[in-house]
């Protein structure tokens, strides 16, 4: 009898037991954000006594950047170099914002992207592409997600393309820092344009299809306002379809980039942004020079290629083709225009100065075609930072703005310049005699006079 009792009283136990709650192991206290320390304020840089192009104000002669935390502090003359601070001596040096290039392919991206893969995943900050990029002072790419092509020095007129009725899908892209070999930091902003290839413009059905793809858009932006007015109960499922990139362009949230070479190819596209009320950047304009007092009133960007021109047509030189001297009616007629270079990719072959590499170069031709340096070096920088909506981060050596500065031996558009340091997000990046990326040459040597015994 008291071993059955015994039994019962140890089976009502395990019961209990299991019927009980489990206790859980004592938590940490819970903080907010606010109740959170900040983190203290990392260590300063000083790059001191150089002559320092703003770019969207005056150049400072012999004067200090204090730069913290990937940020630039000050900048200016006679400024106190904190204690402990890091002095770059950049005497005798010329300092001017990082280069920005708007056509790059592929350059640290690799993989697939689209679908589940996001751009960010197919980030590859060890592509040495980017190296060589920092040699030559760019230090952001705008880089498109899939394969581009190349172009020639000299372009012909092209028989016109046919688009997809309806296709007017955007082309990737993506803006990334050139932070070599760490990838904190390195990606910036995706599809900062609308971007559509040009063929979908051209000829008489792909116009009439982009105009109904437009009216599309402007149909479902009423509905979209008409069912804000009526409340959450309105009439939901009748919005119309529409492409949502068309839809962001006539909201004023994206902007349209395509080229656009001939006179009319430029004038369509005037008459379709002013009709619909929709901001265009037009790549190439070749024959911009003949009409470029039409392109300021009509609020036109461009993004030009000054040694790549179109020949002219045989017989009517005068009012086709192209010209080196673009950038300067674009300049005298108030069009703000960034340059490009003449291929998205690197290349270590072939004629120099065609590929990436080239763009510092392209804005020496723009200067030799009666340009002013002062736009071609803002052409290089603070211009294609607005276009992509980024001028409060890059594109000027202002407090408040991302760090990225070069440290050039010589003017930044003279051809014999070398970087000799490269910084990004406050970080050196490249440094010119550690890398070993481009020949290092003395800078006197090009100063020797040569005499020939006769």
């Amino acid at each position: 009898m008291i071993l059955v009792m015994l039994g019962l009283a140890i089976a009502a136990s395990t019961v209990i037991a299991q019927d009980r709650p489990l206790r859980r192991p004592p938590q940490p206290p819970q903080t907010t954000p606010e109740e959170t320390e900040e983190e203290s304020p990392g260590p300063i840089i000083a790059i001191v006594g150089g002559k320092i192009y703003t770019v969207t104000q005056e150049i400072i002669r012999e004067g200090t950047i204090l730069v913290q935390d990937g940020k630039i502090l000050k900048a200016g003359q006679d400024l106190a170099v904190p204690e402990g601070a890091e002095v770059i001596d950049a005497a005798g040096r010329h300092l001017v914002p990082g280069f920005i290039a708007l056509n790059a392919s592929r350059i640290g991206v690799s993989g697939t992207t689209g679908g589940q893969n996001l751009v960010q995943d197919a980030l590859n900050p060890f592509d040495q592409n980017m190296q060589y990029l920092l040699g030559v002072g760019i230090t952001t790419v705008c880089s498109s997600t899939g394969a581009g092509g190349q172009r020639g020095m000299r372009r012909t007129p092209q028989p016109t393309p046919t688009a997809p009725e309806g296709v007017f899908g955007s082309t990737g892209q993506i803006v990334l820092k050139m932070t070599y070999g760490d990838i904190e930091g390195m990606f910036v902003k995706e599809n900062p344009f609308y971007a559509v290839r040009s063929a979908s413009f051209r000829g008489g059905l792909n116009c009439f299809n982009w105009r109904e793809e437009l009216k599309r858009a402007q149909s479902f932006i009423k509905a979209q306002d008409n069912q804000t007015d009526e409340g959450e109960g309105g009439r939901r499922g009748q919005r119309p379809s529409a492409n949502q990139d068309v839809v962001r362009l006539l909201q004023g949230e994206a902007v349209l980039r395509t080229d656009a070479q001939t006179i009319d190819q430029i004038r369509d596209m005037i008459i379709f942004s002013r009709s619909y009320g929709y901001r265009i950047i037009l790549e190439g304009v070749d024959e911009g020079w003949l009409i470029a007092d039409e392109l300021g009133p009509a609020g036109v960007a461009a993004i030009i290629t000054p040694r790549s021109t179109m020949t002219p047509q045989a017989g009517r030189e005068e009012i086709t083709g192209g010209t080196m001297e673009l950038a300067m009616h674009l300049e005298r007629a108030g069009v703000p225009f960034a340059i490009n270079a003449q291929s998205g990719s690197v290349s270590l072959g072939g004629m120099a100065g065609r590929d990436l590499q080239g763009l510092p170069l392209q804005a020496m031709f723009a200067v030799s075609g009666g340009c002013s340096e002062k736009s071609a070096l803002a052409a290089l920088t603070i211009v294609p930072a607005r276009m992509m909506g980024l001028q409060d981060r890059i594109g000027s050596i202002e407090a408040g703005k991302d760090a990225d500065i070069l440290i050039l031996d010589g003017h930044p558009l003279d051809y014999k310049t070398y970087v000799e340091k490269a910084l990004v997000n406050g970080k050196v990046y490249y440094d010119r005699a550690a890398a070993r990326i481009l020949p290092v040459f003395d800078r006197s040597f090009y100063e020797q006079q040569i005499k020939i015994d006769k």
